[in-house]
C-alpha cells in the first residue's frame, strides 16, 4: 500500500480499519495519561471505550479462516497489532502472517507513510531487528536505501522519486520517520519507559540484526543522557562481546547481556560486583541473554558471546 500521502478514500474499509485501530492506540495511550495524573475515572472511559473499538474492528475485519485483517497486507496486519487490537491469544499468529508479507515484499516497505510509523515502533519495541534490518538495508522502491541510490540525504515528498533533483517535489518532506527510534533504541538498544518503575531505562544491544557487528548511539532520558556502545569482536579474542554503558546520576537501568549465563558475563574483565544485580535470564528473538541491574556510572560489560554461536 504505498501512495502518496494525498491519496485514498476514508470511506473505504482499508481506512475505516487504519483509522479506528489508531483510534484505539491514542484512547488506549489517553487511558495511561490519565491514570498517571490521577484521573481515575477519565482514565476508566478511555480504556472501555478503547476496548470496545477493539471489539468492533475485530467483529467486522477479522478473518477466522486467514488471520486477516481484511487482507494479509503489511498495513492491514501492522495496525492492529502496534494498536493493540488484536487479542492477545492471536498475537503470535498475527505476528507470522505480518513476517511472512514482509519476507514477500522482498523486505520492502509496503505500509504507506503513516503505516510506516506504526510498522517500525511495533518491530523495534517488539524486539524484531532482524526484520527492521531487511527492509533498511534494501536498495531498490521502495525503501530507505532507494532515496539514497537517487541523490538523496533528506527525505523526500514520494518513494518513487527520480535521481535527485529532478522531481517538483518536497525535498524535506521528513514525518513520522521511526526508522530513527531503531537507529536508537533497536540497534544501540536504549528504551526509556517510566512505567517499569525500578529500572525505567532499559538496555540491549542489538545483535539480533544477523550481521551488524556494532553500534553506538545516545539517547535523552530525564536524569541525562544515556551512551551505549557495543561491538562483537574478532572470534580469536578472549572476549568476543562488549558493552560499553554510560548512565547519568540518579539513573538505574536493566541492561540484557548476551550470554549463557551470568557466570560468564565480566565488568572490566572481573567477575560481576556486589554492586550489579544479576536479575535473571531473558530470551529476545531467539538471544539468550542475562538480565542485570545496572546503578549510575561507566560500566564495561564482555561476554564470550559470539554472532556464529546463536
Amino acid at each position: 500500500m504505498v501512495t502518496r500521502w494525498l491519496h485514498g478514500d476514508p470511506t473505504s474499509d482499508v481506512n475505516i480499519l487504519f483509522n479506528n485501530a489508531y483510534l484505539v492506540y491514542i484512547t488506549s495511550l489517553a487511558a495511561k495519561i490519565a491514570e498517571v495524573l490521577g484521573h481515575a475515572s477519565a482514565a476508566a472511559t478511555y480504556r472501555a471505550d478503547a476496548v470496545a473499538r477493539a471489539a468492533a474492528v475485530n467483529d467486522k475485519y477479522y478473518q477466522p479462516s486467514s488471520g486477516a485483517y481484511i487482507d494479509l497486507l503489511q498495513t492491514h496486519l501492522v495496525m492492529p497489532l502496534a494498536s493493540g487490537v488484536v487479542p492477545h491469544e492471536r498475537t503470535d499468529a498475527a505476528m507470522a502472517h505480518l513476517e511472512a508479507a514482509i519476507q514477500k515484499s522482498g523486505g520492502h516497505l509496503d505500509v504507506g507513510l503513516t503505516g510506516n510509523y506504526f510498522l517500525s515502533k511495533l518491530l523495534t519495541e517488539g524486539g524484531r531487528n532482524d526484520l527492521m534490518w531487511t527492509m533498511a538495508s534494501q536498495k531498490t522502491f521502495p525503501s530507505y536505501g532507494y532515496f539514497l541510490a537517487q541523490g538523496y540525504t533528506s527525505w523526500p515528498e514520494k518513494w518513487d522519486v527520480e535521481p535527485c533533483c529532478a522531481d517538483k517535489v518536497s525535498k524535506m518532506h521528513g514525518c513520522y520517520n521511526a526508522v530513527g527510534l531503531w537507529f536508537v533504541e533497536g540497534l544501540a538498544g536504549i528504551s526509556v519507559d517510566f512505567s517499569r518503575a525500578e529500572y525505567p531505562i532499559g538496555v540491549r544491544a542489538g545483535v539480533d540484526t544477523g550481521n551488524l557487528t556494532w553500534a553506538s548511539g545516545t539517547r535523552a532520558a530525564p536524569q541525562g543522557l544515556v551512551h551505549s556502545s557495543w561491538a562483537v569482536a574478532d572470534v580469536t579474542a578472549s572476549s568476543r562481546f562488549e558493552h560499553n554503558l554510560s548512565l547519568p546520576a540518579n539513573a538505574a537501568a536493566r541492561v540484557l547481556i548476551p550470554a549463557a549465563s551470568a557466570s560468564d558475563v565480566l565488568e572490566g574483565g572481573k567477575p560481576l560486583p556486589a554492586d550489579v544485580s544479576v536479575l535473571g535470564a531473558e530470551t529476545v528473538n531467539k538471544v539468550h541473554y542475562v538480565a542485570l541491574g545496572v546503578a549510575a556510572g561507566e560500566h564495561a560489560f564482555s561476554s564470550s558471546w559470539r554472532l556464529e554461536a546463536e
